[in-house]
């Protein structure tokens, strides 16, 4: 990195003054001339690495027009492919845009070089609909990091057993419901995730996926993939048009801003003022906002930092729902599908239920239970590998110029990871569209020699997802109790035959059936 190389060698001459004060006024000016031109080739040097390789740009609008709006990873996919590149390079207008489509060149850039690498970039569309006070996509900075800590301490592996009560009762509960009414499976997946999180964070109870809590949230998040894709609103890469009326043709932002803005706003303070007022009356709930408030009120109350502590416990608890509930719906989801899919997976799974358990004992699995049960640790490994929940990561942001492999990766680009691509390298995962646990198996326990496909699904280096041992928790809770109650099996059509599921359509478009074990 030639950029660092001139600051480090300017920063040696500051903090050693006494260099210069031992040359005459001929030798220092001598010095300074070389350490000027000294400077001018390195920049010069590394101005003139090569970008790594990508489609041809456009004048002025750069790559704009070539940049996917649905199915992004599999664009992406096609480029690493095209250009023969786990890097590829894009400049939409004036933003540099560079695609990690390997673990390999993941792991080196957003994981060793993290000081680089963890900012996040702040988009128009993100300002107008209201998501700046998700940790997500908040830049790198003191306030990142003070709500990121308030985070971690709630769902940190050590804290997960405070919770683990409330999701062994949601699934039995979610279990009853499958049975009930199998034809809304989508629903109730819903209703048991959002049981699960609004519980341990507000205290609150629902019972029905249609209880205003829940819609409201479901509402909001819809908007979180749309805002997140690059190049789907030229107002990103205009900025310029978010001054203009929402009457000129074309600018459609507009409308979708004045639909979800008041529901991410909803989302964010509907719930936890509920818990506001009943912690300013005493009301005292085991739940993290409770907890939370409560105990800044005690603390900080009546001080200058009061309402920026507030302010960022509410931002801490109102994003566990989004970092949650979203992507364990989605995988809790392919899971069923992949059961449905690949009957094999699902027998072996439930025989070392039925053994772990007993066959005569009439119990549900608890998290007791999970380490005892390595081939579904293996499914549940697979399931997140074969469909992940978000199949492009959110990009981080360059801090300053680097260099990869003899490439060079401007200043302020943004990188996205293309989890979807990592996830099915048949250099890492043979034969990748098959639904293959054994992968991750070695002797019957878990081969740590494969790489792990959740070091890549839930981020990387700092920014992470903090939430990430809590989804693993629910979901393979989850996984167990759906097989050792159900099998899942295709759909049948109207004369009889079992119905083709698609793999290439979102995952709530579920095509199966569920029959009593």
């Amino acid at each position: 990195m030639a950029g660092s190389s001139v600051t480090g060698f300017l920063t040696a001459l500051m903090v050693a003054p006494h260099v210069m004060a031992s040359l005459t006024v001929y030798d220092a000016l001598g010095f300074i001339v070389a350490v000027i031109l000294l400077s001018l080739y390195l920049m010069k040097r590394q101005s003139t690495l090569p970008l790594p390789p990508g489609p041809r740009a456009l004048p002025i609008v750069g790559n704009l027009f070539d940049m996917p709006a649905i199915r992004p990873w599999v664009q992406y996919t096609r480029w690493a492919e095209q250009y023969n590149s786990d890097v590829v390079y894009l400049q939409v207008v004036s933003q540099p845009l560079v695609i990690l489509n390997s673990a390999t060149a993941a792991f080196e850039l957003l994981e060793k070089r993290a000081s680089v690498y963890s900012d996040k970039p702040l988009t128009v569309m993100q300002q107008l609909v209201g998501w700046t006070w998700n940790i997500a996509l908040m830049p790198y900075g003191p306030r990142w990091r003070s709500i990121r800590r308030v985070f971690h301490q709630q769902f940190n592996a050590g804290a997960l057993h405070k919770y683990r009560h409330v999701q062994e009762r949601e699934v039995a509960a979610y279990l009853r419901r499958e049975l009930a009414a199998p034809e809304a499976s989508v629903r109730s997946i819903n209703h048991l995730f959002s049981a699960i999180i609004l519980d341990i964070v507000y205290g609150t109870h629902i019972k029905s996926a249609d209880d205003p809590a829940v819609t409201t949230v479901q509402e909001a998040v819809a908007s979180f993939g749309d805002i997140n894709v690059i190049g789907a609103f030229w107002v990103d890469s205009f900025p310029i048009l978010r001054h203009l009326p929402a009457w000129i043709p074309g600018l459609t932002f507009h409308g979708y801003v004045a639909k979800y803005a008041p529901r991410v706003r909803a989302m964010r303070d509907g719930t936890v003022d509920i818990v506001k007022r009943e912690v300013a009356q005493g009301i005292v709930k085991p739940s993290i906002a409770h907890t939370l408030l409560r105990e800044i009120k005690e603390q900080h109350g009546g001080s200058s930092t009061y309402e920026e502590e507030e302010c960022q416990a509410v931002d801490a608890v109102s994003v566990s729902y989004v970092a949650s509930v979203e992507t364990s719906q989605s995988s809790t989801s392919w899971f069923i599908i992949a059961m449905a899919l690949f009957p094999q997976v699902q027998h072996a799974a439930q025989r070392e239920i039925d053994l772990a358990l007993g066959t005569k004992i009439s119990r549900l699995p608890t998290h007791d239970d999970i380490d005892s049960l390595p081939y579904l640790q293996a499914v549940y490994l697979e399931t997140l590998r074969w469909r992940p929940a978000l199949p492009v990561g959110l990009p981080h942001r360059c801090m300053i110029e680097d260099e990869y492999r003899g490439r060079r990766i401007p200043n302020g680009a943004l990188v996205v990871p293309n989890t979807w691509k990592m996830c099915h390298d048949p250099q890492d995962y043979p034969d990748p569209e098959n639904f293959n646990p054994d992968r991750f198996l070695k002797n019957g326990i878990l081969d740590s020699s494969v790489l792990d496909p959740t070091t890549m699904i839930f981020g990387f280096g700092r920014r992470i997802c903090a939430g990430r041992h809590f989804a693993k928790d629910a979901l393979l809770l989850t996984f167990a109790s759906i097989l050792s109650v159900f099998n899942i099996e295709p759909a049948l059509d109207a004369e009889g035959c079992p119905r083709k599921i698609q793999t290439d359509i979102p995952a709530g478009a579920l095509l199966y059936v569920f029959s009593s074990s």
